[in-house]
């Protein structure tokens, strides 16, 4: 990484972290560690770790990407336990997008 001069406001989020976000966002760290260490090795990581932009965008891709799943998991979810007669046919909802005047 580049070194350049100057300055940067990166402020700490101030709210509070779901047990369930930590807990994956642990699991995401440790494999996103594990894969730096495998490709690059521990003197890189322990590189990267400290630098502010880097360590940053560490958290943002564990934290909104984690998020980002489990909102998707929680649809298919409900999708899934939706009835049967509920449930639109095999491309309806594409047809609906397209054409949403038409019953």
């Amino acid at each position: 990484m580049t070194r350049k001069a100057g300055s940067a406001d990166l402020p700490l989020h101030g709210g509070h972290v779901p047990k369930w976000l930590a807990d994956r966002m642990t699991r995401a760290g440790a494999v996103i560690s594990e894969a730096i260490v495998h490709h690059y090795g521990r003197e890189e990581l322990l590189r990267r770790l400290p630098h502010p932009f880097w360590f940053q965008s560490f958290g943002a891709v564990m934290g909104n990407g984690l998020a980002f799943l489990r909102h998707r998991d929680e649809r298919c979810r409900r999708a899934e336990t939706r009835s049967p007669q509920t449930r639109d046919k095999p491309g309806e909802q594409e047809r609906k997008r397209r054409n949403p005047r038409r019953p």
